[in-house]
């Protein structure tokens, strides 16, 4: 919950901003697609970070309120910064699309998602007594296999 002004922004930069108030990338006439997918990949992984995830999680692990004071503040920052850069002051043209940069980054972001999703299902399934561990006996279990071996 402490990352979701990350997708707040995203999702009212795309939904809400004013478009008559200046150039605008994301809406409107003006949209440019590379502009909306790499915003929607932020949108995304915060939304899964942020909502999805946690509630998959069955913890009743307490989050020290201290934190709280430094996520905020940088999630909001983070989350203003990438959605109007995106969204306002870099318009990508429609051939950045098959630009290597851009299907490097793609290809880097869908693993780097995909190594997420596998990771979090494994460590969610240690939380639920799996036993993809090293040890079955202790309430802290420790992942092995796939990625984790290089951990």
């Amino acid at each position: 919950i402490f990352e979701s002004p990350n997708w707040i922004w995203a999702l009212y930069t795309l939904l809400f901003y004013d478009e008559d108030d200046g150039d605008h990338y994301c809406i409107g006439r003006r949209a440019s697609l590379p502009n909306v997918l790499l915003l929607s990949w932020f949108l995304l992984h915060y939304l899964y970070r942020s909502i999805i995830y946690p509630l998959l999680m069955s913890s009743d692990s307490k989050f020290p309120i201290g934190m709280l004071a430094f996520t905020v503040p940088y999630c909001m920052t983070n989350g203003y910064l990438q959605s109007y850069g995106l969204c306002r002051f870099q318009a990508f043209s429609a051939n950045y699309l098959f630009s290597l940069s851009f299907i490097l980054g793609s290809i880097l972001t869908i693993l780097g998602f995909t190594i997420g999703f596998i990771s979090d299902h494994t460590l969610l399934h240690l939380r639920r007594g799996g036993s993809s561990s090293s040890s079955s006996t202790s309430s802290y279990q420790i992942p092995y296999g796939g990625l984790f071996t290089y951990v």
